[in-house]
């Protein structure tokens, strides 16, 4: 979960997400560091997965008394008994918050159908 705080504390917005690593099976993580065993073993590749979130798409900071001073993430396993106990470990490497301004709506527009717009360009293209 996810929550904006203003200095005295008071909750702003909260917002929880459940969100996994993606399936990889023993044959496809095989062939994966099996081809590439040299950039790992020189530490030129760190073997890390990364889960992008997208919180509070349409978050304004509204309050001038009480403004967003802080952020608050917490990691949770959500059914701990489903899991054996060697998956309870949550480690997390590095870290990214991104706070920006509003997107006008040719931005969102262009994020939230990307793949539609690439298809008619390249159609409209060729």
């Amino acid at each position: 979960s996810v929550q904006l705080q203003s200095s005295d504390g008071f909750s702003l917005a909260t917002s929880k997400q459940a969100t996994m690593l993606p399936y990889e099976s023993k044959i496809v993580t095989t062939f994966r560091k099996f081809s590439l065993i040299l950039p790992f073993a020189s530490g030129l590749l760190s073997e890390t997965k990364t889960i992008h979130l997208l919180c509070f798409d349409n978050y304004v900071d509204r309050d001038e008394k009480r403004p967003l001073s802080k952020v608050e993430i917490r990691l949770d396993i959500p059914n701990p008994a489903a899991f054996p106990s060697t998956l309870h470990t949550i480690q997390v490497q590095s870290s990214e918050l991104r706070y920006g301004k509003e997107m006008n709506q040719t931005q969102l527009f262009f994020r939230n159908w990307s793949y539609s717009c690439a298809f008619c360009g390249v159609t409209i293209i060729f």
